[in-house]
């Protein structure tokens, strides 16, 4: 018993040092809201809309309140869109979209520039391009939809500033085209939001089509 008091009065002053460190890294609230509202303002300005999904229900949420202190923003269209955000994350709109703030790097470079997401698994492709200049490997790459489910992707490179398009569907492909043979549809019809997932699971890009068209993507 005497051992382990000892070990844990040596590791009291480490763990207090690790939480005040971070305590100091971490930027004020006031801070941290008034860079929430004005990254989120930039986005509005641009078309008095808000980016679906881009924004986490925190940094919403900061911004939110900042605009209630101000009588003439409290009720104003901004506080309409943060609200309508807000009550759309609330909704579950917004499951498994990767927020910008939420984004981790991944070393796959790509992008999804189109997808097809109709008419059931032969129909469905994503276009993948090569964001660098340099040839890719997607060995380990999966898809993944809204709702989790993933296929993968079969081993291929796409060149530099290129454009490779993955189908679902079975048989030979070739060319700029890979065939996954995936064993159902992966997209609802109605809409979706697709993702691309690289070897250690880290999202690298991901695209919304149909009702899901504005979620944010990168």
């Amino acid at each position: 018993m005497r051992r382990l008091t000892a070990f844990s009065a040596r590791l009291a002053p480490v763990a207090l040092a690790t939480v005040l460190a971070a305590l100091a890294a971490a930027p004020p609230p006031a801070v941290a809201a008034a860079a929430d509202i004005t990254k989120i303002r930039g986005d509005y300005r641009k078309d008095n809309k808000l980016t679906r999904c881009r924004f986490s229900a925190q940094e919403l949420e900061r911004a939110r309140a900042l605009v209630r202190q101000s009588p003439d923003e409290a009720y104003g269209a901004f506080a309409g869109a943060l609200d309508g955000e807000l009550a759309r994350i609330n909704a579950k709109f917004c499951k498994n979209v990767i927020a910008e703030s939420a984004r981790k790097k991944s070393s796959l470079k790509v992008a999804i520039v189109k997808v097809a997401g109709k008419g059931g698994r032969d129909k469905e492709t994503v276009s993948l391009r090569n964001r660098s200049s340099k040839r890719i490997e997607l060995r380990g790459a999966r898809l993944r939809d809204r709702d989790g489910k993933r296929v993968s992707i079969p081993t291929a490179a796409i060149a530099g500033k290129q454009t490779l398009t993955v189908s679902l569907a079975c048989g030979e492909a070739g060319g700029k085209r890979v065939n996954a043979c995936a064993k159902d549809a992966l997209l609802d019809d109605k809409g979706d939001l697709v993702g691309v997932l690289d070897k250690k699971g880290v999202v690298a890009t991901q695209r919304g089509f149909g009702k899901y068209a504005d979620a944010y993507r990168f």
